[in-house]
């Protein structure tokens, strides 16, 4: 399959299919719309993202369910101070701030397209 807004690099996210480079996984994107969000308020969370992106998510779902298999990473995070990843929106790194957490989202540090290994690296300079 190839989806021009969808991009699979196994340095980032693990793997897991992304929108247009950034570490917006299909799956959070995905995740928004099953709990009731509309098009507009994903687009609204994620304003980075386009409509465009939203619907290649649901046509890249809709074509993976196809498919006689189906992988499924699971990453655990231990963090004291939080990066916030592209898969939450910016306005989740603001509430944690707002109620006495360390946190950032990785658009607000130039990381929204950043390899894992850079992620990591980030964090662990912090």
């Amino acid at each position: 399959m190839a989806y021009e807004r969808i991009t699979v690099d196994p340095n980032r996210m693990r793997g897991l299919p992304c929108i247009r480079d950034t570490r917006v996984t299909v799956s959070a994107v995905l995740g928004q719309l099953a709990a009731g969000r509309s098009v507009e308020d994903v687009l609204d969370d994620y304003p980075y993202l386009e409509r465009a992106d939203v619907l290649a998510a649901l046509e890249f779902a809709a074509a993976a369910v196809q498919e006689r298999e189906l992988a499924a990473r699971h990453a655990g995070l231990d963090a004291v101070r939080l990066l916030v990843d592209a898969n939450l929106s910016p306005r989740v790194a603001a509430h944690l701030s707002s109620v006495g957490f360390e946190a950032v989202h990785v658009a607000d540090v130039g990381l929204l397209t950043a390899a894992d290994d850079v992620i990591q690296a980030s964090v662990a300079a912090r």
